[in-house]
């Protein structure tokens, strides 16, 4: 006799009678949600399938418990928090999930275990699941004017990642001399370097 607690015994050969001798391949089969824990009775630990020899009439219990199962996240460039945030989850839980992007990055897309964009997103824990939440590095640009003279940008770029460092040198034309900056820089330093935190607008003043 072989019965399971949340799910099916099979057996093989499948007979009612059993020879002297005779050896039973017994499979557990979790009912959905399932994970099968430990046989009882006439069999013992958690092999999957197990064989049996039958020199006697046997009676065999398989238990089965609700399947348990783990989300890793992983996030560079930015965090990624669960609600609930639990060590493992019993199947069938649904976990949110918020994508929080370092400073100077944005949140583009999930990938693995969640799809698509939208930010938070809630997935269902029917299996070990694995989600990315993949950043993008902003990019910001840096605008010059500089009437009756030049301003040269090291280095030289339409585009600026947060962070990088910008040095401005202004050069007057024949007739004046450079004042001040103004805008997004400010004094009589020249040259001048400005640390790119968002766009910047800068203004080179001559006399």
């Amino acid at each position: 006799n072989a019965i399971a607690t949340g799910g099916t015994v099979t057996k093989n050969p499948d007979k009612t009678l059993y020879s002297h001798g005779e050896s039973v391949v017994l499979t557990v089969v979790p009912a959905v949600g399932k994970s099968f824990n430990a046989w009882s009775g006439d069999l013992s630990g958690s092999t999957n399938p197990v064989t049996l020899v039958m020199n006697a009439n046997k009676s065999v219990s398989a238990a089965c418990s609700a399947k348990i199962c783990t989300l890793t996240a992983t996030s560079a460039n930015g965090t990624v928090t669960k609600s609930p945030n639990q060590a493992s989850y019993t199947y069938g839980t649904t976990v949110t999930l918020t994508a929080a992007a370092n400073t100077g990055y944005s949140f583009g897309s999930w990938s693995g275990d969640a799809a698509g964009t939208a930010n938070p997103v809630t997935i269902t824990m029917d299996n070990d699941k694995a989600v990315t939440a993949n950043f993008t590095q902003n990019t910001y640009t840096l605008t010059t004017t500089a009437n009756n003279g030049t301003i040269t940008k090291s280095p030289s770029k339409t585009n600026y990642t947060y962070g990088e460092t910008v040095t401005l040198t202004a050069t007057a034309n024949t007739g004046y001399s450079f004042g001040s900056w103004s805008g997004d820089a400010s004094g009589s330093t020249n040259p001048v370097t400005i640390t790119i935190n968002g766009n910047k607008a800068v203004t080179a003043n001559f006399t």
